[in-house]
């Protein structure tokens, strides 16, 4: 795609997408014109149908097709300036499903069966306080409000906003912050960010269900959606 990666690229930092909406965008941008042989901008709505169908006859999940849709529609709509070619392009709907529960006595034998105690941290922060993967793992210590039994979260596009802090999870971080005394970053890893990776906690995930034998969902509980309580000084646990 040449320039036009690079144009596309440029405005998704502009927007300020998350590095990994960019990386995801780009790349179903990139398999789009090389499915076709031919640069976006000579194609339109029939050649973004067709692919479309593809990903669908090749029965990508529908996590997948939104992405291949949303990054598209991101390329045609900012970039190339031709809404006209996405804005009658209909949403695949997703297919309902009942979600999985597990019960309280389950979710504790999983957790542990984690013996590394940073994972097990990550996920009981997940899970105690209904963070998505992406928002645990990045978490500094500065991060914990314990005066207000909070959690302060950073998401996509920087937005932010608290949870609430359980005070089982708050005594389990306390332990693991007197036996590991991490400095920058809550759950330090050697990786370029400097912090665990999703990759890695759901590997240890994955782990932990196939020694338990538990079908529990891969991904963590949804997260609240709480309005902002009043700021005050946030203290280290």
């Amino acid at each position: 795609m040449g320039k036009l990666r690079d144009r596309m690229e440029q405005d998704l930092k502009l927007g300020g997408y998350s590095p990994a909406t960019q990386r995801i965008y780009l790349l179903y941008a990139r398999e789009f014109a090389r499915y076709h042989m031919r640069s976006p901008a000579e194609m339109g709505e029939e050649e973004i149908r067709a692919y479309l169908m593809h990903r669908i006859e090749q029965k990508c999940s529908h996590e997948t097709y939104r992405q291949v849709w949303a990054g598209l529609k991101f390329l045609y709509t900012v970039t190339l300036r031709r809404p006209i070619e996405v804005e009658q392009l209909p949403f695949r709907r997703k297919p309902p499903r009942l979600p999985q529960v597990i019960s309280g006595t389950e979710v504790s034998a999983l957790l542990e069966s984690v013996t590394n105690m940073k994972y097990r941290a990550v996920l009981m922060t997940m899970y105690g306080g209904g963070l998505r993967i992406a928002e645990a793992c990045p978490l500094r210590p500065a991060n914990i409000d314990s005066k207000r039994m909070l959690i302060h979260l950073r998401g996509k596009g920087d937005r932010e906003r608290y949870t609430l802090l359980p005070q089982r999870l708050l005594e389990f971080l306390r332990q693991y912050w007197r036996q590991r005394r991490p400095k920058e970053w809550l759950f330090p890893a050697a990786s370029k960010q400097g912090h665990v990776s999703p990759d890695s906690v759901r590997e240890v995930w994955q782990g932990a269900r196939r020694r338990s034998h538990s079908q529990a969902s891969v991904a963590p509980l949804a997260a609240p959606r709480l309005r902002h309580p009043s700021t005050g000084d946030r203290r280290r646990y």
